[in-house]
């Protein structure tokens, strides 16, 4: 399958998501990166701006909160949609996610077709 030239960063610290992630986004020609942790995230999204960013919530050094919260507050990254991924399900964390401006929110355990097709339609708005 010939490259489409999206960069999708994914910052998460699970190694077998990561795979996971890595096969079914390449699978559909995205270009990808990753980090571990929060700090390496941020650094990583503001170095290689990418066209999207699925962020888990629950990392070390930085959680992904404060992550999408400065990427919001610096204008080169602002524009960057973000995807949440995350195992955590509460009605406040939804709404946490919809104050700092996330393209969207999405629960673990996941359905990777429904991830891709989120993807592919956040990216066709962006």
């Amino acid at each position: 399958m010939t490259r489409n030239g999206k960069l999708i960063l994914v910052i998460e610290d699970d190694e077998t998501v990561q795979s996971i992630l890595k096969d079914a986004l390449e699978s559909e020609g995205f270009n990808t990166i990753f980090s571990d942790n929060g700090k390496d995230g941020l650094e990583l999204a503001q170095n290689r701006l990418p066209h999207l960013i699925l962020l888990d919530v629950m990392l070390p050094g930085m959680n992904g909160w404060e992550v999408c919260r400065r990427l919001k507050n610096n204008s080169m990254t602002r524009p960057i949609p973000i995807l949440f991924l995350t195992a955590r399900d509460q009605y406040e964390d939804m709404m946490e996610a919809i104050s700092l401006e996330a393209a969207g929110y999405i629960t673990k355990p996941f359905s990777v077709k429904e991830l891709k097709q989120k993807i592919k339609k956040v990216l066709r708005m962006n």
